[in-house]
């Protein structure tokens, strides 16, 4: 599809691909590599190659719990160095806030199975008895 990229499906290419966004970097960081295939590609075989969309999907999910943990320890460094200093710069604050802010609200968008805000909702009858549809002329 691109010239000069690979567009052969292998085992080898996928593990490469999957270590990559395990470890928190993004698709679109991946496909801008040379080394690595296009997103044209990518969506291709997320659609037609068997068993490669739930290697994929798993490791964008680790992926993320990667980046929500090292945002979490990059928020407590921050804390243990204000803390040794004896005071936290208001600036650091903001852009921790920020930080944990949009890695959560990104996983909750990514993967709402796991992040999401829980939302239930249960329909019953009155006085808590089963529902019941009835239609009227």
């Amino acid at each position: 599809m691109t010239a000069g990229r690979p567009e052969i499906y292998s085992e080898e290419l996928v593990e490469k691909i999957c270590d990559r966004l395990a470890c928190g970097e993004a698709i679109r960081s991946i496909t801008s590599d040379k080394a690595m295939p296009s997103w044209e590609t990518i969506r291709t075989w997320n659609k037609t190659k068997q068993g490669f969309q739930e290697k994929y999907s798993r490791a964008k999910q680790e992926g993320i719990e990667y980046i929500l943990s090292d945002n979490r320890k990059k928020a407590l460094d921050t804390y243990e160095r204000s803390k040794q200093r004896g005071r936290v710069g208001l600036e650091e604050t903001h852009a921790l806030k920020l930080l944990m802010h949009d890695a959560h609200w990104t996983a909750s968008k990514l993967v709402p199975k796991v992040y999401g805000d829980r939302q239930q909702q249960e329909l019953v009858g009155a006085d808590g008895q089963p529902l019941v549809i009835r239609w009227e002329k």
